[in-house]
């Protein structure tokens, strides 16, 4: 994500960063050696892997020296502690500081677009793993690194794809207040299929057939859904499936933009005439 925003990571940058995705497990924002990543989440031998969390809006950093560090934050009541608020109303400046998920560990309770952050991860991983990285013991109830990739495969891109070939913007289709609302996301199906081409570079690194048969499918079953969405008579993809777009509401030129952001995930292969993509989305999408 960093580098989206034109930062720079090296190679073993990017392998220090997916290592802890996977030794820590669970991530809390502002503890003192601690981090955080967002996304959908998973339960593997009692870590939750990949949860939402916001980061820093503004204001100061909380005093935490009386938290037990590796404590797990639910809603936001550790803030409001630190900020000795009783009642449940976060300061403005405090508005990012909560963990996205209910007291049952499992829900989003506040939901971002994150169907996505788990396939920037593989994505990621792809870069720089080979086949000895992969099958080393993750630390995680007896798993390998390569185990714990493919389940947050499973539960965060192959499990959450629905009916129209893409990936739901809410896990479940479960939106904030736990309200139940299916969104399909363009960008975020854009980084899906990048990370489970990603994927399935890594089956071939490990030698897994089946896996590799697997994510192929679901890799196709992407693109297809990502053509889906292209809009001939307005010479662009739909933002959303079935929604024209949020986009009629800004400038044109964040039309375009959204549209380079699906080649910079390699979704798309561009000629140089760009005026011509209604002729030719059906060609682009590639391997």
């Amino acid at each position: 994500m960093y580098e989206s925003e034109g930062k720079v990571f090296t190679l073993a940058d990017r392998k220090t960063v997916c290592e802890k995705a996977i030794t820590l497990g669970i991530f809390v924002p502002f503890q003192t050696n601690s981090s955080y990543i967002s996304g959908q989440r998973i339960v593997v031998g009692n870590k939750l892997f990949y949860v939402n969390i916001s980061g820093i809006s503004g204001g100061l950093v909380p005093d935490v020296s009386t938290v037990s560090r590796g404590d797990f934050v639910r809603t936001g009541t550790l803030v409001l502690e630190c900020l000795g608020n009783t009642v449940k109303e976060i300061p403005e400046s405090w508005q990012w500081f909560f963990v996205d998920i209910d007291s049952s560990l499992r829900y989003p309770v506040a939901p971002d677009s994150t169907d996505s952050y788990a396939a920037l991860w593989l994505a990621c991983i792809a870069t720089f793993a080979d086949k000895a990285w992969l099958l080393e013991p993750s630390g995680v109830a007896g798993y390998s690194r390569w185990d714990v990739i493919c389940r947050v495969a499973d539960n965060n891109l192959i499990s959450q794809t629905g009916p129209h070939n893409l990936t739901r913007v809410f896990q479940n289709n479960r939106a904030p207040g736990g309200n139940q609302y299916e969104l399909y996301f363009c960008q975020d199906n854009a980084e899906v299929y990048a990370g489970l081409r990603g994927l399935v570079s890594l089956c071939q690194l490990v030698d897994d057939a089946e896996a590799k048969e697997r994510y192929t499918a679901a890799l196709n079953q992407i693109r297809n859904g990502i053509l889906s969405l292209f809009e001939p008579s307005a010479c662009r993809f739909r933002t959303y499936w079935e929604k024209l777009t949020i986009l009629n509401r800004h400038p044109g030129n964040v039309l375009f933009r959204k549209i380079v952001f699906r080649w910079h995930r390699g979704v798309l292969v561009f000629s140089v005439h760009m005026m011509k993509l209604k002729h030719m989305a059906g060609r682009f999408l590639m391997h």
